[in-house]
């Protein structure tokens, strides 16, 4: 996993900026995959309200080697990085989960993992979490539109301690509620990013406007403007912006993507990655 990669700021960002930055606004997008964003494994970033997935760089196997190698990346678990003052990843798989299978026929994926993705753990996070960590690390591949879960060779319509339901193959779709309010898929936690630097999401965003701001280290503002996605205030709408920024040399950043109250401008929903910078 990512146990090399940037370690982050020093400090938090300052408050953003909103200067306004080239080629942002709505735009249909795909679904990225894997060829053209990386290998992603799916974690949980945040706590209370602001607990969500977040996609993390994988250095488990690259695009070509398929969803065995994300699958195994995930089970893997995320990685451990010291001294961030950013939240920390973590995941809602049980330690010690076995990769007992995979297998995928019409663009629905049939992973099989053992018996211990179904014990009870201590983290607070319904079963839910676990499953769309599956469901989003294999959907990443072009080929796969759906997950269907077997544990030890069955298939189960109940899994894990609070009986999360499995009627249908599921979807990325039937996990808005395990996303943040804005969630960047492209690029990942723990990516190195350069200029122009692509970045695709989802928003569920008052009036479907949010801030993107990229920063060094020190928190200086290399790129911030506004971002309008597909649709806002109570339904989730696309993004896929383009942000140039300048850097001298390479060195660790951050990507943050966040609201401005309506009533006094305070910053709210805030989402920081971790990443990379490359001039």
């Amino acid at each position: 996993m990512v146990g090399a990669c940037a370690p982050g700021p020093t400090a938090p960002p300052s408050t953003p900026s909103t200067s306004p930055v080239p080629s942002l606004g709505p735009t249909a997008t795909a679904r990225p995959t894997a060829t053209a964003a990386g290998t992603r494994a799916y974690f949980v970033l945040g706590s209370g309200a602001r607990t969500g997935l977040v996609p993390v760089a994988s250095a488990i196997g690259a695009p070509e080697d398929g969803p065995e190698s994300a699958t195994r990346a995930l089970l893997a678990g995320p990685p451990v990085v010291e001294g961030l003052p950013l939240p920390a990843l973590r995941t809602a798989i049980p330690r010690g989960v076995e990769w007992l299978g995979l297998n995928v026929d019409a663009g629905v994926a049939t992973v099989d993992l053992d018996a211990t993705f179904e014990t009870a753990t201590d983290d607070g996070l319904p079963t839910a979490f676990r499953v769309a960590q599956v469901v989003y690390t294999l959907t990443q591949f072009p080929e796969i539109d759906a997950v269907q879960i077997h544990i030890a060779g069955e298939l189960v319509t109940r899994i894990g301690p609070d009986g999360f339901p499995q009627d249908r193959p599921l979807v990325r779709a039937d996990f808005t509620e395990q996303l943040p309010a804005l969630f960047v898929d492209v690029p990942a936690w723990g990516s190195a990013i350069s200029s122009p630097v692509h970045v695709v999401g989802l928003a569920n965003a008052f009036e479907a406007t949010f801030e993107l701001r990229i920063a060094d280290a020190e928190g200086r503002a290399l790129a911030a403007g506004s971002v309008t996605a597909s649709c806002g205030t109570g339904c989730w709408g696309d993004f896929d912006v383009v942000v140039p920024f300048t850097v001298q040399a390479a060195g660790p950043g951050v990507l943050q993507v966040f609201e401005l109250s309506p009533r006094d401008g305070a910053t709210q929903n805030l989402r920081e990655y971790v990443v990379t910078l490359v001039p």
